[in-house]
């Protein structure tokens, strides 16, 4: 088993948990940053036993993409799309590395997705833009600075009682920010050592 501080761990089916700013996020929650209606929203679910192994549907209620953990090949996660396409492959090794087709080159996941000096948040850096992954109430949004210093809603994670669900605003999706976002939700989720 690896040991790991990863703030956003801590989810876990069997029981209930209260909100902290580590990421223990049981329930969906509202978020005063978009409204549900202007969200595209993916879904983990069919848990095999857990997130290792699931199905993510997508906005239209179809399935987007697979997470496939082969237990003859534990040291990799696959990410396939609907036609059966690698999208994404994680290495789970003493300092995992994450590749995700097009987006993203093999890299370690603690520089991907780093850790903030106070432990509270990630980092994540796509296509030369800067993001943010933050607890906030009972989901962890995903932000990006705005040039006026503040920050941009651009999506969040929330769990439902057999599910997680990544909602993404729609210029998200328009910049094709799905597949690494999918990729950070379940890195986020997972319980590995991501770092």
């Amino acid at each position: 088993m690896y040991r790991f501080n990863n703030p956003f761990d801590g989810w876990k089916s069997d029981r209930q948990q209260t909100p902290s700013i580590y990421g223990a996020l049981p329930y969906p929650g509202g978020s005063p940053n978009a409204s549900s209606s202007t969200l595209s929203s993916f879904t983990f679910t069919a848990f095999n036993p857990n997130i290792m192994n699931c199905t993510i549907m997508g906005p239209d209620s179809t399935p987007h993409m697979y997470i496939v953990t082969d237990p003859a090949m534990p040291t990799y996660t696959l990410f396939k799309n609907a036609n059966n396409q690698n999208i994404a492959l994680i290495e789970w090794q003493q300092h995992p590395l994450v590749e995700v087709r097009g987006k993203l080159v093999k890299q370690e996941i603690r520089q991907w997705l780093s850790l903030s000096s106070d432990r509270k948040s990630r980092r994540m850096r796509v296509s030369g833009t800067s993001y943010s992954w933050s607890p906030y109430g009972e989901t962890i949004n995903l932000s990006t600075p705005t040039p006026h210093g503040s920050q941009s809603f651009v999506g969040r994670i929330s769990r439902g009682r057999e599910s997680i669900i990544l909602e993404l605003s729609s210029h998200a999706v328009q910049s094709d920010l799905h597949d690494v976002s999918i990729v950070a939700t379940f890195l986020l989720q997972c319980g590995r050592n991501i770092d």
